[in-house]
C-alpha cells in the first residue's frame, strides 16, 4: 500500500490470504475485540498475525504512514496470474529488500518466490494462519483443511527449516476466545540474504492429490519442476526474474509466462 500501515491498514505489506471452493485456507488472524486493545496493537497491527515474514522476529513499521510497498510487475491470463511486491523499506531497520513473487498456475499451483536481504546475518520467519490446525509432515511439508477445501503445502527452499505451531494469542483477546492456528517456519542459521519457495496445491477436500515437487540449486538461482494432476510446471528463477512454462501429459508445451 502506498499510504503504509496506518488508520485501517494495519496489514502487513506483501501477505497474502487464500480462500478456495468457499472456504478459508490462509487467513489474516486475530480478532478487533475494540479498537486499540492490546491485543489489537500487539497482534493485529503485527507481522506475525498475518502470512508475511519477519527479520530477527521484527515484522514491519506499525500503524505507520512509512510501512509502504510497491507492486513491482503483475500480469495475468488464461493460463497464469502473476505478481510480485517490493516491502523491503516497510521495517524499521536491516531489512534492505523484501520481494515477493506469487505466480498461480491454474487451476491448482501456486508457486512463492521470497528473495529477502539483510544488513547484518540474520534468521528469518516466514508465518503461516489458517482456521484449523495444521498437519506438518516430516519433510518441510504441511497440509490444512476446512470444511470442503483443502492445501498442500510444501516448503522446497531453505532446507531443514525450524517449525513450530501454536493456536496462542500474545496477547489474546479480551472477550471470547478464538480458534486460530499460527505457524513458524524459521531458518536456522543467520545469513544475510535468504531465498524461500514454496509451493501451494489448494484442493477439493474430498480429492486425494499426490504432486511431485523437485527444486534444485543453480549458479544463478533455481530450477523448479512441479507435477499436478497430469501438467507440469517447469520454473526457472535466476535472482532477478522468473520464467515458467506448463507442459501437459506429453510433455507439450501448452502456455509460458516470463517476468
Amino acid at each position: 500500500s502506498p499510504f503504509g500501515t496506518q488508520s485501517h491498514g494495519y496489514e502487513s505489506n506483501n501477505s497474502f490470504l487464500l480462500y478456495a471452493f468457499g472456504e478459508r485456507l490462509f487467513i489474516r488472524s486475530g480478532k478487533r475485540d475494540y479498537y486499540g486493545s492490546p491485543h489489537h496493537q500487539q497482534w493485529m497491527w503485527q507481522t506475525r498475525s498475518t502470512n508475511c515474514i519477519a527479520v530477527n522476529g521484527q515484522g514491519q513499521r506499525t500503524h505507520s504512514a512509512a510501512a509502504q510497498g510497491r507492486i513491482l510487475a503483475f500480469h495475468t491470463s488464461a493460463d497464469f496470474d502473476y505478481v510480485a511486491g517490493e516491502a523491503g523499506s516497510a521495517y524499521p531497520e536491516n531489512v534492505e529488500q523484501f520481494t515477493r513473487r506469487i505466480l498461480f498456475a491454474k487451476p491448482d499451483t501456486l508457486l512463492i518466490v521470497d528473495t529477502l536481504q539483510a544488513e547484518t546475518p540474520s534468521t528469518f520467519q516466514w508465518y503461516l494462519h489458517a482456521p484449523t490446525k495444521m498437519a506438518l509432515a516430516e519433510t518441510n511439508q504441511l497440509s490444512v483443511q476446512n470444511g470442503k477445501a483443502a492445501c498442500q503445502v510444501h516448503f522446497l527452499w531453505p532446507p531443514h527449516l525450524q517449525f513450530s505451531q501454536t493456536d496462542q494469542f500474545d496477547p489474546p483477546p479480551s472477550k471470547g476466545e478464538l480458534g486460530e492456528y499460527h505457524l513458524t517456519a524459521e531458518t536456522r542459521t543467520p545469513a544475510k540474504e535468504q531465498t524461500f519457495i514454496t509451493v501451494l496445491f489448494p484442493h477439493r477436500a474430498e480429492d486425494e492429490i499426490a504432486p511431485q515437487v523437485q527444486v534444485n540449486k543453480t549458479e544463478t538461482g533455481f530450477e523448479l519442476t512441479s507435477t499436478m494432476n497430469g501438467r507440469t510446471l517447469h520454473t526457472a528463477f535466476d535472482g532477478e526474474s522468473l520464467s515458467s512454462t506448463l507442459r501437459n501429459e506429453e510433455g507439450q508445451v501448452f502456455a509460458q509466462f516470463a517476468e
